[in-house]
């Protein structure tokens, strides 16, 4: 009963349906907020409606991907095509960057050049409902992430879950200019709003381009790793722990010392069995073992210095 309840089950589809999710949602965004922008001329608004317009060419790259990625390994790709996801995130990164820099200037225009805006109710009442439905969003992503563990998904939760925000940030500005604030309260909050753009965009382009470096995977999911193969009694020593991610799956590789006596049998048993522990853990891992006598392992790569 204890170990099932450790047990977590990888769902690799989950990430299609968040990707779908994120399609449908965004559409109905854009369509509402053109009409909010249309009738009140408010910078925040437009800023809100250029955010969704991004996010809908982002879903539909990411649902490629998403979809690109689960398929599995052939001839020519052996470790899976889970890279594509890192890619289409970096992507994303690009598109969010050149949408707040074009966001600042319009920013800077309407301090420059203000114009009165309108209908404050109606276009407040309508970034209200995409408030809701990027809530409703963002609950969806992550649940499926929980199950999925992909990066496009994480990429688009991190983004739409900053979208909550700023949307709110924007009925800020409305209000406050319905109550006759000074001008300058909706374009600056335009270019608040760019910022959290260029926040984010930062924050996915690194997490992107980690992947395609094949950087470690986070240390508190490599100490899981390792305290795994420590419990192992049989296992009488480890080292060269090395990690990476890719899409949604997992890589891990190391090597083990056991007893110079045991059979090629016990010591296939051994590695079966420390699989088969990660594997609870990380059921997305693919896992590389290689077994060494006790005391007397000799590393040729000259690429790999790390000891554990």
């Amino acid at each position: 009963m204890e170990e099932k309840e450790t047990q977590t089950i990888h769902k690799p589809h989950y990430a299609l349906i968040a990707t779908f999710a994120s399609v449908i949602i965004v559409s109905i965004l854009i369509t509402i907020k053109f009409y909010a922008y249309i009738e009140s001329s408010s910078a925040a608004v437009l800023a809100s409606l250029t955010d969704s317009v991004m996010d809908a060419a982002i879903s539909i790259i990411m649902l490629i991907a998403v979809r690109y990625s689960l398929e599995p390994a052939d001839d020519k790709h052996r470790y899976g095509h889970g890279n594509i996801e890192s890619l289409a995130a970096l992507f994303q990164a690009i598109l969010l960057a050149i949408a707040a820099i074009f966001l600042l200037v319009k920013a800077y225009d309407k301090i420059v050049n203000p114009i009165e805006l309108s209908d404050h109710i109606i276009a407040s009442s309508i970034i209200l409902i995409s408030v809701i439905l990027s809530v409703i969003l963002v609950l969806i992503q992550k649940y499926c992430i929980k199950y999925s563990g992909s990066l496009a998904v994480e990429a688009d939760k991190a983004h739409y879950s900053g979208d909550i925000f700023m949307n709110m940030a924007v009925i800020l500005a409305l209000i406050i200019d319905y109550y006759n604030g000074p001008h300058w309260i909706d374009p600056v909050f335009a270019a608040i709003i760019a910022l959290i753009l260029l926040n984010s965009a930062r924050k996915i382009g690194t997490d992107a381009v980690n992947m395609i470096l094949d950087c470690e995977l986070p240390d508190k999911d490599r100490q899981k790793i390792i305290s795994v193969i420590r419990d192992n009694k049989k296992i009488l020593g480890f080292h060269d722990v090395r990690t990476r991610k890719s899409g949604m799956d997992i890589f891990v590789a190391f090597d083990i010392e056991v007893k110079k006596d045991i059979t090629l049998k016990q010591a296939h048993d051994i590695t079966v069995e420390l699989e088969k522990d990660i594997l609870k853990i990380f059921p997305q891992a693919q896992i590389m073992i290689h077994t060494d006598p006790e005391g007397e392992y000799c590393d040729l790569s000259r690429h790999n210095k790390v000891k554990i």
